[in-house]
């Protein structure tokens, strides 16, 4: 088979439009990082910052956003770019990766981000995820959490919550499998077990749902102030499954601010301006007006997304959604 035009096919695909406009949501304030709050950051797909200005967590750690051109070089760590990620994110240091599972959109560079992030350090970078986890990990400190676990790093108490991996459609499965044996990463085919994070802090909890799907009732009982909720692939599951999503996440957890996450085209560059999946893969004009319904059905709670690389303020985010402003800041170009 001629892996190049296969590659180019797939690019093409991938590669189209969006009938969602991200452009067109609001968006959360930019702040100054500071010692003193519950600081955020978005570096695309599921990567969640969060820092306090004593510890600093982040979420899977994917930066290498590697394209079609892995063919040549192989789905691999591109250093290059994640050492721009960090830099331009202000990332000097982390206490702990978060990882939700193994797929290569979320597990591909854990292991040198911890690396790189321990350099100096009196204690390395620690990394928790799924025992599936640790057939990628090999060579940095890694610790396996089961479900409902908890775990204090720093200020922060964070709960490992096992939630299932959205479904596929049987053409993004097509694709994947292609991509995979095209740039030899099949090693990263299947997601084993998959995590959600909650993560309680004293100035304000957060929840991480990195994959778009749920366990009934699982989150029932949480105390959240924002939840970043997996969008990617949750269009393609039907209006009925998007509104029960919404109710078994945002309406259970009791969260005020929905940020989307997990809906970016992951094989183009991080950069302050992110291109959604396709339309091709997913419907996310679908899942963005369903979330807008149910948003718009409960005044106490708003949808914004955030500039990526920068950095939002918790509370900060929390008085906008209160005093329920029209338009927070348009996207920076």
């Amino acid at each position: 088979m001629n892996k190049p035009l296969i590659l180019l096919t797939l690019s093409f695909l991938t590669g189209c439009s969006s009938s969602w406009v991200p452009e067109n949501e609001k968006f959360l304030p930019t702040s100054p990082t500071t010692s003193n709050s519950l600081n955020m950051k978005f570096l695309g797909v599921s990567n969640v910052y969060l820092d306090d200005g004593e510890t600093s967590l982040l979420v899977d750690g994917f930066f290498s956003r590697v394209g079609y051109s892995a063919i040549i070089h192989g789905l691999e760590t591109d250093t290059n770019a994640v050492d721009t990620v960090l830099d331009k994110a202000g990332i000097t240091s982390l206490n702990a990766l978060l990882v939700a599972h193994t797929h290569f959109d979320h597990i591909l560079d854990t292991e040198y981000v911890a690396k790189k992030m321990s350099i100096g350090q009196d204690i390395p970078t620690k990394i928790y995820g799924t025992d599936s986890g640790r057939n990628i990990i090999t060579d940095h400190e890694y610790h396996t959490v089961s479900d409902g676990e908890t775990i204090n790093i720093g200020e922060f108490k964070v709960t490992f919550i096992e939630t299932p991996h959205v479904k596929k459609t049987k053409r993004v499965e097509i694709l994947e499998k292609i991509h995979l044996w095209a740039t030899g990463g099949e090693e990263f085919a299947e997601a084993g077990e998959n995590f959600s994070f909650y993560i309680e802090h004293k100035l304000g909890n957060v929840l991480v749902v990195p994959s778009a799907s749920f366990f009934p009732r699982k989150f029932d009982g949480l105390q959240v102030d924002i939840i970043f909720i997996g969008a990617g692939l949750v269009g393609n599951q039907g209006i009925k499954y998007i509104n029960n999503y919404w109710d078994e996440t945002v309406g259970l957890s009791g969260a005020r601010i929905v940020v989307p996450i997990h809906w970016d085209n992951f094989f183009k560059t991080l950069s302050e301006k992110l291109v959604p999946a396709s339309d091709f893969v997913d419907d996310l004009a679908l899942t963005m007006s369903v979330f807008h319904e149910k948003a718009k059905a409960n005044p106490d709670v708003e949808i914004y997304l955030i500039h990526p690389l920068k950095n939002v303020n918790l509370q900060n985010a929390l008085d906008c959604s209160a005093s329920n402003k029209d338009s927070i800041e348009i996207y920076k170009k």
